[in-house]
């Protein structure tokens, strides 16, 4: 991307060279779960002093969406190449942004926050299913024991590695598979879901009876959450630039949380403005870690197999608990520590599979150079000129989901 100043810097400069760009990708997807799990952190300290859930995810949104602007001000748009995928040499990479640059005079993305003609649906839609995936996430929460709505949406993974296979045709391993399975059978113990190891009425006394509706909009949302990795992996590859990602969320984050806290509210308890220091010390601590996790998220998913971004992402339930153990007393069980230890099997798996698919391309670098080119040579422009540019997360600790 280029700035105002004229200067590119990405943030894959600081990639470390013993990493690919999929794996630095991931990594700053593990990065992004946990600091995901601080802010439900915060969420749950907040929501305990009488803050709607909606109402943070609200004061989120007009926090990050400041930002965004701000930054939209100053960054242009960019060579998306340099950024998507893994140089060959320092030379190479100067010479296809100078020839990218030629054929268009780089414009302000506040004039474009969510991008040209060539991407802008997929930009809109990241930020719709987003919404749609925050309102499917708020009602499964409300309705269903926890236990079950945390399992059931937990599915996303195993949906995620086929789905991504089938739309992207993002290439699906064996050990792929197992993965997603280790990290839906890990989630399953840590939740454990009441239709499976039973109600438990001292926990949850007031969901003696429920809506089974929420059994289908937890699917739904399993569906959703899916469709927010392959969006913003597609994105990417069309060229879409982060902080466009991040305002289409911002966006239709102030629409669904406003309708769901104030219009047509389905939490108890209604917005106010908060007055104790500590009270706004949560809100900030939530707002600013959700603003970098989600910025991590949207930046490296761009880079990313959605399949494993997402079992990546799914590590956030370990640090979840962590949290719960360490702030709020929470003492596990056996299945819990289970749980625990199958989802982190999973994040070795895949970087088993990576360390796998690397040494295979270093046993076979002709070919390797040779796919980088030819995807290379399909992001530079033609002679001719062109127009434009080629769920409330963590409503407590225990949750998680891909906003």
């Amino acid at each position: 991307m280029t700035t105002a100043g004229g200067s590119q810097p990405h943030l894959l400069r600081g990639k470390p060279k013993f990493l690919s760009t999929e794996s630095y990708g991931l990594s700053l997807i593990g990065v992004s779960a946990a600091l995901y799990s601080i802010m439900g952190a915060f969420v749950k300290l907040a929501t305990q002093t009488g803050i709607p859930a909606t109402e943070l995810v609200f004061m989120r949104a007009v926090f990050q969406g400041s930002l965004v602007v701000v930054a939209m001000l100053w960054f242009r748009e960019g060579v998306q190449s340099a950024d998507s995928l893994p140089a060959v040499d320092e030379k190479e990479e100067q010479q296809l942004q100078l020839q990218q640059q030629s054929h268009r005079k780089p414009r302000l993305l506040v004039t474009v926050p969510l991008g040209d003609s060539s991407m802008r649906s997929v930009v809109i839609a990241r930020g719709a299913v987003g919404g749609c995936g925050f309102i499917l996430y708020f009602y499964t929460i409300s309705v269903l024991p926890l236990g079950d709505a945390i399992a059931l949406l937990s599915l996303s993974p195993v949906v995620t590695v086929w789905a991504s296979a089938a739309i992207l045709g993002e290439p699906v391993r064996p050990l792929h598979i197992v993965a997603a399975i280790s990290t839906v059978a890990g989630s399953f113990l840590i939740a454990r879901p009441a239709f499976i190891f039973g109600m438990d009425p001292l926990a949850e006394p007031k969901l003696a009876s429920y809506n089974s509706f929420g059994y289908v909009t937890a699917a739904m949302g399993t569906c959703a959450g899916a469709a927010v990795f392959i969006l913003i992996r597609k994105a990417g590859k069309s060229g879409a630039h982060t902080l466009q990602l991040l305002f289409s969320w911002v966006v239709f984050g102030l629409l669904f949380s406003f309708l769901l806290g104030v219009a047509i509210p389905l939490g108890k308890g209604g917005w106010y403005f908060p007055t104790s220091k500590l009270v706004w010390s949560y809100v900030l601590g939530c707002c600013v870690v959700g603003s970098i996790a989600h910025f991590l998220l949207n930046f490296a998913a761009r880079h990313s197999n959605p399949g494993l971004a997402s079992i990546v992402r799914s590590s956030g339930i370990v640090w979840a608990y962590l949290l719960q153990i360490l702030l709020f007393g929470h003492i596990p069980t056996l299945l819990t520590c289970a749980g625990v230890v199958l989802v982190s099997t999973s994040l070795i798996l895949v970087s088993v599979q990576k360390i796998m698919d690397g040494s295979k391309k270093e046993n076979n670098p002709k070919s390797s150079t040779l796919e980088q080119q030819a995807q290379r040579s399909s992001l530079i422009p033609s002679a001719e000129p062109t127009k434009g540019y080629g769920t409330t997360e963590s409503m407590e600790v225990r949750a998680f989901t891909s906003d």
